[in-house]
């Protein structure tokens, strides 16, 4: 049996579920922390567009535009790629929240490609893409963590208004 080629990390975080979901959803502050995906836009409707600015490798982005394929909302959020035909290259990202004990998360981020081009995008982008949401990992729980000690009204950042 072979396996699907899929990129994924995961984290324990000590912050509540709610607020790393808070932080997750927040597109708009996405290049405050997120190392990877430098720019996020989208509504979170079913079928809605994200529109992205990843950075792969070094500091040049790359932009991408899938769509919402998922959404249980302070649980899961899902994305795929819209570029038919899907025989030739698919992928799905799905970010996961799972409460655990005294008010932890686990955060997961999985991208499974498919189609008959998955091996050369794994060979090309593979690592990178390894490299990139390890460190959204990092980031999350830095950023969440610390969140979740801050006293809320220190926690406040500027919106720029």
């Amino acid at each position: 049996m072979s396996r699907r080629p899929q990129v994924s990390a995961s984290v324990e975080i000590d912050a509540p579920a709610e607020l790393v979901w808070a932080v997750l959803t927040d597109f708009g502050r996405y290049p405050d922390w997120n190392p990877f995906n430098v720019g996020m836009k989208t509504t979170f409707e079913m079928g809605a567009p994200v529109f992205m600015d990843v950075a792969l490798v070094g500091n040049r982005t790359q932009r991408q535009t899938e769509y919402i394929t998922a959404l249980e909302p302070g649980r899961k959020v899902c994305w795929s790629m819209n570029r038919p035909p899907a025989w030739l290259i698919g992928a799905t990202r799905c970010q996961i929240l799972v409460a655990l004990d005294a008010g932890r998360t686990r955060y997961t981020s999985n991208d499974a490609i498919t189609g008959v081009l998955a091996p050369v995008v794994m060979l090309v982008y593979g690592r990178a893409m390894q490299r990139g949401f390890e460190s959204v990992c990092t980031a999350l729980k830095q950023r969440a963590e610390r969140m979740a000690t801050t006293p809320p009204n220190e926690a406040a950042e500027p919106d720029g208004s």
